[in-house]
């Protein structure tokens, strides 16, 4: 049985939702922007101000069910800018002293009333938890990075109308570049590139693997200085990326933007040598094999991706 909860320490709801949900031992918050309960305005100051304001929010709805910030398990920060994030990381940090939560963070285009940080948001990435398209555990990425989060777009991709919606995000982002056609590495890329190139109203193929390399195959053309927007579903390194975009140099064409659903690649950026545009763009920390947290050590690694 659900149980409303409701606080006038805690700016109110703004829209048809509630400022938290209890059900049975879990405490579900809505998102927070820095809204003054008092006056119902977005707090004056810069990103640490706004940031001390969320968290204060936070707290006063976890107050009100008897809570603290020891007791959260996972916390998402959406930002505008993720310049900002050493300045949001310092404030956050000192909210959560010991033992901190599982975080992510992810940059959007835009947050209600102009704030510049949202935490614990519905966005994109709640359709993909919704689908169960991001897991949580231990995941060996496709770059054989380790990671404790998995977005596995095929889960979010089966379902056709979702699928439409988020690669046609996508291809509004990229619809400033000027292209002839999309190519996509398969697999993983198939399907957002076949939408995005719907959606642009361009031809779409795809490269594959053959004996452990990407190839241009079935038939597929690539014409000299044709122009091609290349899209795929998650990058991290962009090894794959940046393989298909050999790939249409050697065949005398012109990559002039790369577009991916999710970017997790963080503060290393992966350079294309043409504009990069995410849908999502997410801070997940990655480790190598040889350096695990103790956490991983303990969990059997799975790898979940394209082989």
């Amino acid at each position: 049985m659900k149980k409303i909860i409701s606080t006038n320490e805690a700016p109110g709801a703004i829209g048809p939702y509630s400022q938290a949900v209890r059900s049975g031992s879990f405490l579900f918050c809505s998102g927070q922007i820095p809204l003054d309960p008092k006056s119902g305005q977005i707090v004056p100051g810069d990103i640490a101000a706004q940031t001390r304001r969320v968290l204060d929010n936070i707290a006063a709805v976890l107050k009100a069910v008897g809570l603290t910030f020891d007791n959260v398990v996972k916390t998402t920060i959406f930002l505008t800018d993720l310049g900002d994030f050493q300045i949001v990381n310092e404030v956050y940090g000192s909210y959560f002293k010991q033992d901190p939560p599982a975080r992510s963070t992810v940059q959007v285009s835009a947050l209600p009333r102009g704030a510049k940080v949202e935490k614990m948001s519905e966005d994109l990435l709640t359709l993909f938890r919704k689908t169960g398209a991001l897991l949580d555990g231990h995941f060996v990425l496709r770059s054989s990075l380790h990671s404790r989060q998995y977005f596995q777009c095929a889960i979010l991709l089966q379902h056709t109308e979702i699928a439409a919606q988020v690669c046609g995000q996508l291809a509004d982002k990229l619809r400033k570049f000027d292209c002839d056609a999309v190519i996509s590495p398969a697999l993983g890329g198939i399907i957002v590139g076949q939408e995005v190139g719907r959606s642009l109203g361009k031809r779409h193929i795809f490269v594959e693997k053959e004996e452990g390399k990407l190839v241009l195959r079935r038939g597929f053309q690539i014409s000299p200085n044709e122009k091609f927007i290349v899209v795929e579903d998650v990058v991290t390194r962009g090894g794959r990326v940046q393989e298909t975009i050999d790939i249409v140099h050697a065949h005398g064409g012109i990559v002039t933007a790369v577009g991916v659903i999710v970017d997790r690649s963080g503060d290393k950026k992966p350079d294309f040598g043409c504009p990069f545009v995410g849908l999502v763009e997410m801070d997940v920390e990655t480790f190598p094999a040889e350096n695990l947290p103790p956490d991983l050590e303990k969990i059997p690694a799975v790898k979940p991706g394209s082989r």
